[in-house]
């Protein structure tokens, strides 16, 4: 008995899509009000409202999709979103970094910029040194 194992690009590539926004809505679902403080961060000409509406819609959407994609069903509009979700997110990571802003982008506090990485690090170490 021979068994093949046969790697389909599109559907690894779907699947991995899927667990990347999986894990990025559960971590927003988890944590909703660092997400809220990460989007206004990105000091966003948004009333607070409406970033309280994203906060709460989003991890949701981001859930959803991923699901969707999981499962292999309404897999174009889970795509279309999937974009969209991805494009305004470029987007606004743009405008951000334009304006020379240090934040986090908001998926489970990883930052996102290697500037803020080495200013938490040399803020731990001379904490620490400060110690001894």
């Amino acid at each position: 008995m021979k068994i093949a194992l046969e790697f389909d690009f599109k559907t690894g590539l779907r699947w991995l899509l899927a667990a990347i926004l999986v894990w990025a809505a559960l971590s927003k679902i988890a944590n909703l009000h660092e997400f809220h403080a990460a989007i206004l961060a990105y000091q966003m000409p948004v009333a607070d409202p409406l970033a309280r509406w994203v906060a709460m819609v989003l991890p949701w959407l981001e859930l959803l999709c991923g699901l969707l994609l999981m499962a292999g069903s309404a897999r174009r509009a889970a795509l279309v979103w999937t974009a969209v979700m991805f494009g305004v997110f470029v987007l606004a990571t743009g405008q951000a970094w334009v304006r020379g802003l240090d934040i986090s982008c908001g998926c489970s506090s990883l930052p996102t910029s290697r500037s803020s990485r080495f200013r938490r690090s040399t803020k731990l170490t001379s904490a620490c040194s400060s110690r001894t």
